[in-house]
C-alpha cells in the first residue's frame, strides 16, 4: 500500500499524475465520509442491547415491573443520550396486574428507537431507520399464593 502511494506521488511530481493523485485522494476522502456517516446506527443498536440486557437482569433478580423499574429504564435512556431518538418500550408477558413475576415466569421486554442516517447535509435525503431489541426474561423470585 505504501509503495503503491509512493509511485502515485512520484507520477504526479512527474506531472503525469495529478489528476490520478487527487481522484485517489477525493475517493479515500468520500469513502471517510460514508463511514462517517453510516457509524451512528451500530452505535446506538449496541446502546439498545445493553439498556434491554441490563433492564431483564434487574426485572429477573427483583421478581416485578414497578414505577422504579420505568425510572430506571429511563435513566438508563438518559445516559445512553438516546432521548432524542424517540425511545418507547414495553414489558408482557406472564406480569400479575400488581406487577409481580411469579418465580419461572417468562416476561418479555421490547424497545425501539429511531436512528436518522445523514447521506448529505439535506434533511431531504435523510434515512429513519428503526432499531428494535426485545429480550425475554425469566422471573428469579418466588411469592407465596397470598403475595400475589
Amino acid at each position: 500500500m505504501k509503495k503503491k502511494i509512493f509511485k502515485i506521488i512520484n507520477k504526479a511530481k512527474n506531472q503525469d499524475g495529478y489528476v490520478e493523485f487527487f481522484f485517489t485522494i477525493f475517493v479515500f476522502c468520500f469513502l471517510i465520509s460514508i463511514l462517517i456517516a453510516i457509524a451512528p446506527p451500530f452505535i446506538t443498536r449496541e446502546k439498545v442491547s445493553i439498556i434491554t440486557r441490563k433492564t431483564v437482569e434487574k426485572v429477573e433478580f427483583d421478581g416485578k415491573v414497578t414505577p422504579q423499574t420505568y425510572t430506571f429504564v429511563d435513566n438508563l435512556i438518559n445516559k445512553a443520550n438516546l432521548t432524542s431518538k424517540n425511545p418507547k418500550y414495553s414489558f408482557t408477558g406472564n406480569i400479575r396486574p400488581n406487577g409481580k413475576i411469579q418465580l419461572r415466569d417468562e416476561f418479555h421486554f421490547k424497545i425501539n428507537v429511531t436512528e436518522k442516517i445523514k447521506l448529505t447535509g439535506f434533511d431531504a435525503t435523510d434515512i429513519n431507520m428503526p432499531i428494535q431489541k426485545e429480550l425475554t426474561g425469566i422471573s428469579e423470585v418466588f411469592y407465596k399464593s397470598s403475595e400475589l
